[in-house]
């Protein structure tokens, strides 16, 4: 009986330990997916800018 409770305690515990790992990994990944939306914001900003000043420049040919 006692090897049971041993062994059931062990699993208990990896259980606890599987779950914290999995809620910091998840942590971990939103920041990245908030640094990726960052990056993506920036990327389309600096487009719009680089389309607007063409517009402009041309407009200023014209």
């Amino acid at each position: 009986q006692s090897d049971f409770d041993a062994a059931i305690s062990n699993l208990k515990a990896r259980v606890d330990t599987m779950n914290s790992d999995s809620q910091m990994e998840l942590i971990r990944l939103q920041s990245l997916m908030d640094k990726v939306n960052q990056c993506v914001e920036l990327a389309t900003n600096l487009l719009a800018k680089d389309g607007k000043s063409k517009e402009n420049i041309l407009g200023n040919i014209r």
